[in-house]
Parts: C-alpha cells; structure tokens; sequence
C-alpha cells in the first residue's frame, strides 16, 4: 500500500507542479473603471487601447476596462472589485471626500493637433429654432441633461444657468436625463427635446463620425477661447483625473503613472485611431469644488447649516490648541525651508563641480543602470561618438554602441563587458574592441567599466571610461611595416 502511494505521487507530481507553474505565470488583472457617459461598447472600445498599453508596461499585471454607470460608480468603489477609476471631476471630488479615492494623472486630450486638459459643458439646441437664442429664452422649454451627476453634461450648465437667474426645476417646462450624452443630442435632434446640454467634444465627435452634422445646431451663451477650440457654453474646469483607489498599493500606482506621463500618441502600441489623448501631472481640482459648493452639490449640500459661532463655542479649546500648534508648526516649517533652502543651493554647487569635472576630462565617460540604459554622459563622450546626450540618455547603451564585433557578426548583451560588470560586480579593462558612431561607422577603442554603487553599497550599474586608439593602432601598423 506504501509502495502504490508513493508510485502514485509520483505520477502527480509534474501535473502539480505543471498547475503551479501555469498559475505563476498568469498576471495579476487590474480593473480600471470607467464612466461610461457615452455608452458601454464605445467606452470598452475607446479605452481599450490604453489597457493594453498599460499591460504591457507593468509587468506581471493585466489592466481590463470596466464600464461604469453613473449610479454603479459608489458601489464598486465600495465594493474594493477595482482598482483604479477614470470618472468627471465632479464625481471625483465627491468620491475623493468619500473614499480617499486620490488623482495619479490629469486627462489632457486631442483637439486640432493641441492638448488641453480642460473641458466645459455645452448648451446647444437645434440652429432652426429662432426663439431660442439666448438663457432667458430657455424658460418654458423642455431640457435635457446626462446624468445629475454629470460635470459637462449637467452641472457645468446648471451653475451658468443660475448665474442667468434661471431654476430648471421651475422654468423648464420638463427636465429628463439621457444617461449618455448622444442620447442627448439624439433628442434634440429629433426634436423630442428643445435643448440639450452636454460637455465639450461630444458634437464634434459625433460629426467627425457621421453620426450629425454639426451644422444643424447653435451653442447658447456661447464662449470663446484662444486656448480652447471646442465649443462651450460654460467656465473650463480641470479635465477627468486618473485615480487610484485607497486599497490599491502604491508602488502599482507610481508605475501605472509613469507609464501614463510616457504615453503618446506614436507610440508602438496600436491605440484606438480616436483616442490620441495624453495624460498630465494631476492638476488643482479647486474649481471644481467651488462649482459643487456654489450649487451645494454632493460633498457640499450641507454646506452652510454649522456657523462660525458654532464651532467657536464647540470646539473653542481644540481651536486654541491647533493656534499654538499651527505657530509652532509654522516656525518649524520656516527652518526646514530655510534648511531646504540651503541644502539645495549645497547640492546644485556639487552637481555644477560634478559636470565640470566630467566634461574636463579627454576621455569619454558615460554611466549605465541595471536595465543597460545610459544615465549620463560627459562632453568628450558626445564628441568621439557622435550621439548627442538627449539621443542616447534613457536608451540602451549596448544597442547604439556595441551591438556589433569587428567582424560583422552580432555582439550579444550577455556577452558585453558592460553587462557583466554590473552582474557579477567586477571591474574589467578591455585593451582593444570597437564602438559604433551615430554615423555607422566604428572605431577601436580600450575602455574600464567598473561598478557603480549607492549609498547602501549596492550596485545601481557600472561607469565606462573608454578612449578612442584609432592614432595609436596607426602607429603600430606603421611599426610593423
């Protein structure tokens, strides 16, 4: 019985460890939620690309779209099934009070060959209705939005609209919610609806697509900007943050932003032909807080029912102390930046005396990180290779200078001194071998590569000095006839 056990383990053994294997290579999925005002398949199909790209850039995670209603946005946040979420400003800043949900990256999307990373809300209706022309001339008509939620496709127009001295609830004849934006400009269209708003982009996309032709239209309170070319009715307010949510770990959200910064339009992958969006650092989201607190708006709607004389007398000793505590703060504060200040200046001399030192030196120097990519390099460097430093900083240093042996065969990483000194931390002196220059050609060079370590001692890459023998070989072949 022992012995049919043991056969039998045996026989297991490499379908387990087959399983394990399988299930170590399988990537982590990362769900991106998303807003879905223009419907599922548009939204899936519009971020699609930027899923992929993202896969591809942090290893070992696979990001998948999930399309979000509006009404499904707080319960998936709570529910902890995703992992980063692209909404409007508006639902961002409310979840932002909420959640802790906070911003990685600001949208900055396409618009005539320009990046703008604003947007507004546009009051349109259909450019044959002659007793429409103005705000005024909205009361009495029916009005259709996206969502109460909606930034661009409601709020934006409804803080404009109670600038004019209009209340939707009491001068529109009717008020409905589309849930996207193109059914709103359907219902306009059809004339279902007398006018319509949603936010800036949506008329122009539906016209570049054959969906209308925008010319059927007019903007209300229409706005112009030199810096903005799509139209709007409404304030430009900061465009939708990319964020993370609380329980999502850090280190995964710095890459997923890295990645993001890097992000453009040419890039290798192929993005869908719609979406040429770049991404931003996270911008201030203040305006749009003043909008919600205007139109007291989710997180703000209580905004005003606790006075001042009310927190002074509940919280008069706390107040006190967070007084002293603030001047202590506030004089600790000053000598840090003062401290700062300083070190600062402390750094910016040795890097200065650093640069000086590099570009004094004959010989050429460049420094490489673990992944074989050139951290830097000195002036002599340039000179006797060719390549500019914002032409070979960031790339791998293997590719563009000794990708090549003299013979014409290909020179493999592994087998490059420089990959090896940075593997087993030793440093080598190779007496003659060649470098390629930007131009194609080669020359003979002798070169040290030696380690490169932090402050913890640990190796970070390896430092090449190397100098161009080409006069020297010349005279030893002269020497030999």
């Amino acid at each position: 019985m022992v012995r049919f056990n043991q056969i039998l383990l045996l026989l297991l053994f490499p379908i387990f460890f087959s399983v394990e294997m399988a299930l170590a290579d399988t990537p982590e999925i990362i769900n991106i939620g998303v807003l879905s005002h223009r419907g599922d398949n548009k939204t899936t199909a519009y971020w699609a690309g930027t899923a992929e790209y993202l896969s591809e850039e942090v290893a070992g995670k696979r990001f998948r779209v999930i399309p979000l209603d509006f009404d499904e946005i707080e319960p998936t946040i709570e529910s902890k099934n995703i992992h980063f979420i692209l909404v409007n400003s508006g639902i961002y800043v409310v979840m932002e009070v909420r959640h802790r949900i906070s911003r990685i990256a600001t949208l900055s999307r396409s618009i005539e060959d320009r990046h703008v990373n604003y947007f507004g809300g546009v009051i349109f209706t259909l450019k044959k209705r002659k007793d429409i022309q103005t705000l005024d001339d909205l009361k009495d008509k029916s009005f259709m939005a996206v969502d109460e939620t909606s930034l661009g496709g409601f709020q934006m127009a409804l803080r404009e609209l109670q600038v004019a001295g209009i209340d939707p609830r009491e001068d529109f004849s009717e008020i409905t919610f589309g849930g996207i934006h193109d059914n709103v400009v359907m219902s306009v269209l059809s004339g279902k609806t007398d006018v319509g708003t949603i936010r800036t982009g949506i008329l122009e996309s539906m016209d570049a697509n054959g969906l209308i032709d925008i010319q059927d239209f007019k903007i209300i309170n229409e706005q112009t900007s030199d810096e903005f070319a799509e139209k709007h009715s409404t304030r430009l307010y900061p465009e939708w943050p990319f964020s993370k949510l609380q329980h999502t770990p850090n280190r995964l959200a710095e890459k997923v932003a890295v990645a993001l910064m890097r992000m453009h339009e040419d890039h290798a992958i192929s993005l869908d032909v719609d979406n040429k969006n770049k991404w931003s650092i996270p911008l201030e989201y203040q305006p749009v807080h003043e909008l919600l607190k205007d139109m007291r708006l989710p997180p703000y709607e209580n905004i005003g029912q606790f006075t001042l004389m009310d927190a002074l007398e509940k919280y008069r000793y706390w107040i006190l102390f967070s007084m002293v505590f603030m001047v202590v703060l506030l004089v600790l504060t000053m000598l840090v930046i003062r401290l700062n200040k300083a070190l600062k200046i402390s750094n910016q001399r040795l890097e200065q005396q650093h640069s000086l030192i590099l570009d004094s030196v004959a010989d050429g120097i460049y420094g490489v990180d673990l992944e074989g990519r050139s951290t830097f390099v000195n002036k002599a460097m340039e000179k006797i290779t060719g390549w500019s430093a914002s032409n070979i900083i960031g790339k791998n240093q293997h590719d563009l200078l000794h990708h090549t042996k003299e013979n014409g065969d290909p020179n493999p990483r592994n087998e490059c001194p420089v990959f090896k000194t940075f593997t087993d931390e030793k440093t080598r002196y190779i007496e003659d071998e060649i470098f390629w220059k930007n131009d194609g050609t080669s020359f003979p060079v002798e070169y040290t590569s030696t380690p490169l370590k932090d402050e913890a001692g640990i190796t970070i890459g390896s430092v090449v000095i190397f100098r161009d023998i080409s006069e020297r070989k010349k005279a030893e072949l002269n020497l030999q006839i």
